[in-house]
């Protein structure tokens, strides 16, 4: 990492994610250490990520959900529930829509 302190705070989540998915934890104080930021800007964002259920804050750090092992994203998580359910809704849905037709989605989505 070339700058660790010039990361923004979507980054510097995204680094966080990525070593308790590797790790399974990770101390606070190795993130100031590592990201040259304040303990408070490292809290902020741990925060962020333990709201959304992302991973979970530990006396000292965060740890993932399910340990470094069994780790799965939300998105994992969620799109491998009732798959079938979800082929049924897909089905229906592509009887729906024609050859020249056009799906607009008015989902929004959040960078972490």
């Amino acid at each position: 990492m070339a700058d660790p302190g010039a990361l923004l705070a979507d980054q510097r989540r995204r680094f966080i994610l990525e070593r308790v998915r590797r790790d399974g934890a990770v101390r606070v104080t190795e993130l100031v250490e590592h990201l040259v930021v304040s303990h408070v800007a490292i809290r902020r964002g741990l925060d962020v990520l333990a709201r959304r259920g992302i991973l979970e804050k530990d006396h000292g750090g965060v740890v993932a959900l399910t340990g470094a092992a069994g780790y799965e994203s939300a998105f994992e998580s969620e799109s491998a529930r009732e798959p079938a359910e979800k082929k049924s809704i897909a089905q229906a849905a592509a009887g729906r829509v024609g050859a020249d037709d056009v799906v607009r989605s008015a989902c929004r989505f959040e960078f972490i």
